[in-house]
């Protein structure tokens, strides 16, 4: 299926050639699931939207963008698809500076997802440690925002088929993430997941486990810096984000790991959450 995408509200499948997202990666992105023409936990991609234009000093019309979404949801015939939401700071003319109240641009797609992810959510995947290392930087610390090329580096970093993701730590020897994913570790029937103060995203399954589900499960959960020596004492790794759910890991590196307890009471846990969000 070709993307369906609005561009300010306009079907188009162009943006300017002066677009700062496309310069500099001057902008934020959401990647949301849909199902059944109804986007999973949709308060909560918008909320991180708005949290990370306001760090950033990016100007968006979220009453236009709600009302987009809605339109291009309306278009939506198959049973699983992605929207993705992509707000950039808009065009200027060549150089770093940009003026005042600069109204963002809009870009918002919807494609099929055609992926199949009922297996390694059920059996497990495995992983490897790669050599990127994350810069440090407070500043943007968290957000979901455009400047991905960290993330593109470290996925080059391996071709076995059998690998579907790879763990990033920065450049002072912490855990902070996958690839394309968040981490948690269960030790001692606790779970362990990087605190993203520096660096690597915040995301929308990691928050749903750290501030509703750990509460509900009655699951302490410790959100700190995390070194390899931790992570090779953790008795049970999963990795989490919008589109896949909860992936338990068997293997990172030549360890092997079990798919535990705990990672399938929070992955089951995350199920009921998403059914009851629709």
């Amino acid at each position: 299926m070709a993307s369906k995408t609005l561009v300010d509200g306009v079907s188009s499948a162009f943006i300017s050639i002066n677009n700062r997202g496309l310069c500099y990666g001057d902008g934020l992105f959401e990647t949301v699931k849909v199902q059944r023409a109804i986007p999973e936990f949709f308060d909560l991609h918008l909320e991180r939207l708005n949290t990370g234009c306001k760090r950033l000093n990016i100007g968006y019309d979220e009453t236009a963008l709600r009302s987009e979404v809605a339109q291009i949801l309306g278009m939506c015939s198959h049973r699983q698809s992605v929207l993705k939401i992509i707000v950039t700071r808009g065009d200027t003319p060549r150089g770093y500076g940009y003026p005042e109240n600069l109204p963002g641009h809009r870009i918002i797609t919807l494609d099929e997802f055609t992926h199949d992810y009922q297996e390694p959510r059920r059996n497990g995947v495995k992983t490897v440690i790669c050599q990127t290392r994350l810069a440090v930087n407070s500043v943007i610390a968290g957000l979901k925002h455009l400047n991905r090329l960290e993330n593109v580096l470290a996925r080059a970093e391996w071709t076995d088929p059998r690998v579907v993701e790879g763990l990033l730590f920065d450049t002072n020897d912490h855990l902070v993430e996958g690839v394309m994913s968040n981490v948690f570790l269960v030790k001692n029937q606790q779970l362990y997941t990087p605190s993203l103060s520096g660096s690597g995203v915040a995301g929308i399954i990691r928050h749903i486990i750290v501030e509703v589900l750990a509460g509900e499960l009655n699951l302490t959960v410790n959100v700190c810096s995390i070194s390899r020596e931790l992570l090779d004492e953790a008795q049970e790794v999963f990795l989490c984000n919008s589109m896949i759910g909860i992936w338990p890991v068997i293997a990172i590196n030549e360890r092997s790991l079990p798919v535990g307890k705990i990672t399938r009471i929070v992955q089951e846990s995350l199920a009921r959450k998403a059914v009851a969000d629709e």
